[in-house]
């Protein structure tokens, strides 16, 4: 699934202060950084032998099939199962 905001643009704090973690990025407009994407951790198809002699998941062959961001959502607290209940009902 694609991230919603460029990945590019990300802050990290330190010590109680803001900062850019990639400074370079910091006057770039969002709409003209490269999309990204993470893994929503449905399924994976693959040769297990190859998989288990490398050590991990992703190979240099590995493909994907992108996922509609109202599709995917990780509960891990309270406020990811809310979102989970709201894209449920946006899909209704």
């Amino acid at each position: 699934v694609k991230y919603s905001y460029p990945i590019q643009r990300a802050l990290k704090i330190t010590n109680g202060l803001v900062s850019m973690k990639i400074p370079e990025n910091l006057n770039a407009r969002s709409q003209d950084l490269e999309d990204s994407y993470h893994d929503a951790g449905q399924f994976y198809f693959g040769d297990v032998k190859k998989v288990m002699a490398i050590g991990r998941i992703w190979t240099s062959n590995s493909g994907f099939i992108e996922v509609n961001e109202l599709d995917v959502q990780d509960i891990d607290t309270e406020i990811d199962w809310k979102l989970a209940e709201l894209k449920i009902k946006l899909r209704s």
